[in-house]
């Protein structure tokens, strides 16, 4: 059986989190199925700053980012 994850199209270097003081920023990193926010695709290797609320898709895997 497959994990979750796999099975809704992440790629196992998928994208790329990281925290750059209060900023929080997503980086697709060539993925097959792509990443989202809110709907949009990132294009490959560059940095998209996210923010309070936004929905991030890989693949058809969803997660709201909530930050405080």
């Amino acid at each position: 059986m497959r994990p979750v994850a796999q099975a809704s199209g992440v790629s196992r270097l998928h994208a790329l989190l990281k925290r750059d003081g209060k900023r929080v920023i997503i980086m697709d990193l060539g993925s097959a199925n792509g990443t989202y926010v809110n709907g949009k695709r990132l294009r490959t290797n560059n940095e998209h700053l996210l923010n309070h609320g936004d929905v991030v898709a890989l693949g058809k895997l969803k997660f709201q980012v909530l930050l405080r």
